[in-house]
């Protein structure tokens, strides 16, 4: 039975997650680049999916994560944080399979959260004691596990803290 409304679904690809809509006559479209409004339509869902390989169609009030596999995760982060030691043979099983089931590296993705959270990276100036335009800090005065970057789109430091005093 066709929808009587255009529904949308998110197409997940290669780690990135496209945002696409059904048509009431069975056509689709996807917004591939909607920074530049770029995307493709097809006559059906299944042609769409012809161009991309490996993808997983996610439609509104499925469950992003089958339930069995989310108990499974539950159980392993219990373990962890009572102390008690998880298997890691199956922890790397449960992991392999939310990677296959999301369609990208679930690990990879939780290093680069950790990565973000642990250091920052500031707007770089050349003369070590003036003081950076992200937070006014000067690059002697931050950890030294943070960042300094020439290009501003990679900067994610986010100021100074609220009470935190300059010097």
């Amino acid at each position: 039975m066709r929808p009587t409304f255009t529904r949308g679904f998110r197409l997940h690809h290669n780690g990135r997650i496209i945002h696409g809509a059904e048509l009431p006559d069975g056509e689709v479209i996807v917004a591939d680049d909607p920074q530049y409004g770029l995307g493709t339509a097809a006559l059906s869902l299944e042609d769409l999916l012809k161009s991309y390989h490996g993808a997983r169609v996610e439609w509104p009030g499925d469950l992003l994560v089958p339930t069995m596999l989310f108990q499974e995760l539950v159980e392993i982060a219990a373990m962890a944080q009572s102390g008690a030691m998880a298997d890691p043979r199956r922890a790397r099983n449960v992991l392999g399979r939310l990677t296959t089931y999301l369609g990208y590296d679930v690990v990879g993705r939780a290093a680069d959260a950790l990565d973000a959270a642990v250091y920052a990276v500031h707007a770089w100036v050349s003369n070590e004691d003036a003081p950076m335009p992200c937070c006014g800090r000067t690059r002697r005065e931050v950890p030294t596990t943070n960042r300094v970057t020439s290009n501003p789109e990679q900067v994610t430091c986010r100021g100074r803290e609220p009470g935190e005093s300059h010097r």
